[in-house]
């Protein structure tokens, strides 16, 4: 599977503020092998090496509680081409944990983790609509599918079950 690195630069819209999440999903078994292998260091060495400065719209940061209005921020990033010409993207966050961004034909996901690639915050933007909060029971399924993605650039073999 041959996939391009590329430069991404994420800026886009959102929807108003939405509240963070209260209840917490799973662990799934993507996280599982990706923390027991060493996944989440070895993706933070791969972004901080590979990666460039992205700044992020200011709408984006504070509906994450990234931010405070009119705040921008801005983070070490890595985008992947897939083979479906969707676009991932992995972001550094500070002082720890990450920001995970698929692009898509008509879906956009993002995703924020703590630093062991538990799930914190998951948005959702389909055919042109803004974006909206996901619980992160319902996120889980996707959420598991970008967390193999990058288990399989970072060549980790999570295992399904």
């Amino acid at each position: 599977m041959s996939r391009r690195i590329l430069a991404l630069f994420v800026i886009v819209v959102f929807s108003p503020t939405l509240p963070a999440f209260s209840q917490s999903a799973p662990t799934t078994p993507a996280q599982a092998s990706l923390l027991d292998g060493g996944g989440a260091r070895k993706l933070l060495e791969f972004v901080s090496k590979q990666g460039s400065e992205a700044q992020f719209d200011p709408q984006v940061t504070q509906m994450l509680g990234l931010t405070k209005p009119g705040q921008v921020l801005q983070l070490k990033q890595l985008g992947v081409r897939d083979d479906q010409d969707g676009i991932h993207a992995v972001n550094l966050l500070k002082p720890a944990g990450f920001l995970f961004v698929k692009i898509s034909k008509n879906v956009s996901e993002i995703y924020r983790t703590d630093a062991n690639l538990k799930l914190d915050t998951a948005l959702v933007k389909k055919d042109g609509t803004f974006f909206s909060k996901v619980s992160e029971i319902d996120a889980a399924p996707a959420f598991q599918d970008e967390m193999e993605f990058w288990a399989a650039v970072l060549d980790w073999k999570p295992e399904k079950k």
